[in-house]
């Protein structure tokens, strides 16, 4: 709970000094505010991955590309678009791709936050299939349910294949 609470405290300092919210708000009991604090803490969870999967792309991209589009007078947009987008684009959507399978699946922090309250706001399939199994022991009604969260998994990978598929072939 302690690096649960780590992960939120700049969001509430910088909030705060800035007079956005109100100083006593309650981030995980409120109904209203605590799926957004969970869209939070798994958005600054993934950051890290994120910049370095670009990070990674963008230095494996060829320098030769880019100083002869400056030399034929190419500007910062014009290399990015026919030069930088191209050869870091596989690894964006790949990273998008890893990043919505990581979201339908995740539990640990969610658990860890708000086992799935304030009044169910916050369940996530995960979570639904963890407490039909180890709290009202419904292992039946858990694997349907785990079949459901794989299937849709797998859909939501299989389209968003096919669309980035069609535009790589334009």
């Amino acid at each position: 709970m302690a690096s649960v609470t780590f992960l939120i405290l700049p969001f509430y300092f910088i909030f705060c000094s800035l007079g956005i919210i109100e100083t006593n708000q309650t981030w995980l009991s409120n109904p209203k505010v605590a799926m957004w604090s969970v869209i939070a803490v798994n958005t600054w969870k993934m950051f890290p991955f994120i910049l370095l999967m670009i990070e990674a792309a963008l230095q494996s991209g060829s320098k030769d590309l880019k100083e002869a589009a400056v030399i034929d007078g190419a500007n910062i947009l014009d290399i990015f678009k026919n030069v930088t987008w191209p050869s870091i684009a596989a690894t964006c959507y790949s990273t998008i791709l890893l990043m919505i399978i990581w979201t339908l699946n995740a539990f640990t922090f969610i658990y860890a936050m708000t086992e799935g309250g304030p009044a169910h706001k916050t369940e996530v399939m995960a979570m639904y299939i963890y407490k039909r199994a180890f709290m009202d022991y419904d292992f039946g009604m858990a694997s349907a349910a785990s079949a459901v969260l794989f299937v849709l998994s797998m859909s939501v990978s299989l389209v968003y294949l096919y669309l980035t598929r069609e535009k790589e072939g334009k």
